[in-house]
């Protein structure tokens, strides 16, 4: 994936991970920040196993919002 588009598809799921987060202490911060993570993980993962970019958003957000995302 190009930088650029990675940039977009970052700032995007910040967004969701925010609006899923709330709190702003030390462990709402790393929740944040690790939904973030699994959501571009699972968005890279998607499109490298052929998904359109609609699929691949859609496993992202279901990833941002699993419990092992929590943890």
């Amino acid at each position: 994936m190009d930088n650029e588009r990675q940039a977009t598809i970052r700032e995007r799921l910040a967004l969701v991970s925010d609006q899923l987060t709330t709190g702003d202490s030390a462990l709402a911060v790393v929740l944040s920040e690790a939904r973030l993570q699994a959501g571009l993980a699972a968005y890279e993962r998607a499109r490298a196993d052929g998904l359109c970019h609609e699929g691949a958003w859609e496993c992202a957000l279901e990833a941002m919002q699993a419990p092992a995302a929590e943890t």
